[in-house]
C-alpha cells in the first residue's frame, strides 16, 4: 500500500473515490483478513497439540495400574513370583 502523509485524507476517506476504488479496498482487506485467519488456525492447531492430555494408557500412572492388576490376576490364578518373572525380557 502507499504511504499517506500524516493529516493528508484520502478519497476514500472523503466518500469521493469510485465504486472500484473501494471494492479494490475491500478485497485487500478479505484476503489479509483470510491469511490473518489461516495463521490464527495454524496457531490453535499447534498450541492444541501441545496441551492436550496424555491418555491414560500412556500415562505412567495408568501403566503402573495396569502392570498391578495383571500381577494381581495371575497371582489370583495360581501364579508365583517365579513365572511372573519368567515372563519380563
Amino acid at each position: 500500500m502507499t504511504e499517506i502523509p500524516d493529516g493528508a485524507k484520502t478519497q476514500l476517506q472523503k466518500g469521493q473515490a469510485s465504486n472500484e476504488a473501494r471494492l479494490d479496498l475491500i478485497e485487500q482487506r478479505m484476503d489479509e483478513v483470510g491469511e490473518l485467519a489461516q495463521r490464527l488456525a495454524a496457531l490453535e492447531a499447534i498450541t492444541g497439540l501441545a496441551d492436550t492430555p496424555p491418555t491414560f494408557m500412556n500415562s505412567t500412572n495408568g501403566r503402573i495400574l495396569i502392570a498391578a492388576v495383571l500381577i494381581a490376576f495371575l497371582a489370583f490364578i495360581g501364579w508365583e513370583a517365579s513365572d511372573i518373572i519368567s515372563l519380563t525380557p
